[in-house]
């Protein structure tokens, strides 16, 4: 709570969501045409399913080259150096196209 106001991590936490940070997505579950679930590398390098939320929080794709080439060549002709954080390669969002998602 910040001057009396929840904050929306806290209001998510009372509510019962589940935040797994340094937890990269493998692949989403898709069964009968639904997202039932995840497959995420856990820190241990384990893998486990967890069941699907509402709500995919992705990182970016500045990390995949040819993501950039494909969506974005204008920014690989500006840039000769990426401040990206590591693991921006796009692996969430091409996990939501391959379960149905549009771009």
């Amino acid at each position: 709570m910040t001057n009396g106001k929840i904050v929306l991590g806290d209001y998510a936490k009372k509510v019962g969501v589940d935040f797994r940070f340094t937890t990269p997505l493998v692949k989403l579950v898709h069964e009968n045409g639904k997202v039932t679930g995840a497959i995420a590398k856990a820190p241990t390098a384990t893998s486990r399913s967890t069941p699907a939320g509402h709500c995919v929080c992705t990182g970016g794709y500045a990390r995949n080259e040819d993501m950039l080439k494909a969506l974005q060549p204008q920014t690989l002709n500006k840039y000769s150096l990426s401040i990206a954080i590591d693991g921006t390669t796009g692996d969430g969002i091409k996990s939501c196209l391959w379960a149905g998602a549009r771009m």
